[in-house]
């Protein structure tokens, strides 16, 4: 079922197959995170059959997604050098700052833009540019509410602020 999303994100987005890949296990590899692995996480995996061989050594893992699970530290210093090179993103030198923000405050940034910036590097990392970081995670969030998810959808929405953050 999970291919289904996959096919989705290629046509509707113009990605490569790989990359829908890689970013969906990413994405589905911080829900987990989020969650603990928990209640939430384990309904949203039986509503995408398929879906737990994108996550981790799948083959379509994302470059360095390993490092998400281990902790934000790296996956915030991508996200960063990843948002100070999107110039689609507007953030220009603006990300070398946010950076700098991020590593004297810990890696941590307020109101969830440390989480954002990690969401949005995981997908940089993927192939998904910032000019379509937003559509992907709309299209999985639409797809998983399509699965009758909407209640699951929810429950990640309130741990996972940046989800929402991403496609305003």
């Amino acid at each position: 079922m999970i291919d289904e999303f996959i096919k989705q994100a290629t046509s509707q987005l113009g990605i490569s197959e790989q990359a829908a890949k890689g970013a969906t296990g990413g994405l589905l590899g911080m829900v987990q995170k989020a969650t603990g692995g928990g209640n939430d996480f384990n309904q949203l995996m039986q509503l995408l059959p398929g879906a737990q061989n994108l996550m981790g050594g799948g083959g379509a893992a994302p470059a360095g997604g390993s490092g998400g699970a281990s902790g934000g530290g790296g996956l915030l210093g991508a996200a960063m050098g990843a948002l100070g090179g999107a110039k689609s993103a507007g953030a220009g030198a603006g990300g070398g700052l946010l950076g700098a923000a991020a590593s004297a405050l810990g890696g941590k940034l307020p109101g969830g833009l440390g989480q954002a910036a990690g969401l949005l590097g995981m997908l940089s990392q993927n192939g998904i540019g910032a000019d379509k970081a937003g559509g992907f995670v709309n299209l999985f969030m639409q797809f998983v509410q399509g699965k009758g998810g909407g209640q699951i959808l929810q429950g990640l929405l309130g741990k996972m602020p940046e989800l929402k953050a991403l496609i305003k």
